[in-house]
């Protein structure tokens, strides 16, 4: 039960500076409101969880848009000094965080989401930011750690492959292994359960077979509003609110299939491959 988890997946706000196509963001249909959770709220969520060792701040926003982060990792090293803080980031104001990423021992990984190369893919796929200024911003940042020596603090990129980007991964890698980067991941593109416009154009190959979700056992991921959603691709569905309906439809949850986990779930494609 609640008592046993040790990783969750937390957003703090639900506002992100970019409109990815990839992203759900991107959708009119399906944007959420501009919501901050209360640090009230965010203390209260992280104390359910007694065994807690790792707190990964992401979802669909952008945790350096939230002002807030130091009274967030505050509230973090008040429940645990020794918890891990991983962060997914589209660095677009990383200079803005940097000495304070840099110098905090609680962060033990940063992950920023590139998509693209060259600045035309880039800037297509990754709207509203500046491929430059993004590459620029994670270079200087992992050059100034080799400087003070944070060895035990990971950058890492991820890349979601697109029919758009794909001829560019081997290039990505190359580069950024160049620049010292601690790890490139590179994902298949997923349709957030239906919400991502232009999916069929975008996914860079047909997925023709099945395979049980590798999502459904992910950790427990909480929104900006408190709601416990399906999972990281699917904020569409809750199992309530942390606050008003507790955590008993979590973890009383049964799948209904070996491959899509529930009713909601067959219109996703991360049950597909």
């Amino acid at each position: 039960m609640h008592t046993d988890i040790k990783n969750l997946t937390i957003e703090t706000f639900s506002y992100c500076n970019a409109e990815c196509i990839i992203c759900p963001n991107s959708n009119l249909n399906y944007r959420r409101k501009v919501h901050l959770m209360s640090l009230y709220d965010f203390e209260y969520i992280i104390r359910l969880f007694p065994k807690l060792n790792e707190v990964t701040l992401c979802g669909c926003y952008e945790p350096l848009a939230d002002s807030r982060l130091p009274e967030i990792f505050d509230i973090i090293r008040k429940v645990n000094s020794n918890m891990n803080v991983r962060i997914f980031s589209n660095g677009s104001l990383l200079n803005k965080w940097e000495e304070f990423l840099l110098n905090n021992e609680n962060l033990s990984s940063i992950i920023f989401s590139v998509h693209g190369f060259s600045p035309k893919i880039y800037n297509e796929l990754m709207k509203n930011l500046d491929r430059d200024k993004i590459y620029n911003n994670i270079i200087h940042f992992i050059e100034k750690r080799q400087l003070m020596k944070k060895t035990k603090l990971k950058v890492e990129i991820s890349f979601i492959r697109t029919s758009l980007n794909i001829h560019e991964l081997n290039i990505f890698k190359e580069f950024w292994k160049r620049h010292l980067i601690d790890n490139v991941y590179n994902y298949e593109l997923m349709n957030w359960n239906g919400t991502l416009k232009n999916y069929h154009n975008l996914v860079d190959a047909p997925k023709l077979f099945s395979r049980p979700c590798p999502m459904y056992e992910n950790p427990l991921v909480i929104d900006a509003f408190g709601n416990v959603v399906r999972c990281c691709y699917n904020f569409n569905f809750t199992y309530g609110n942390v606050k008003n309906d507790g955590l008993t439809n979590y973890f009383t949850k049964k799948r209904i299939s070996n491959t899509y986990p529930d009713i909601d779930c067959i219109t996703c494609d991360g049950w597909k491959i």
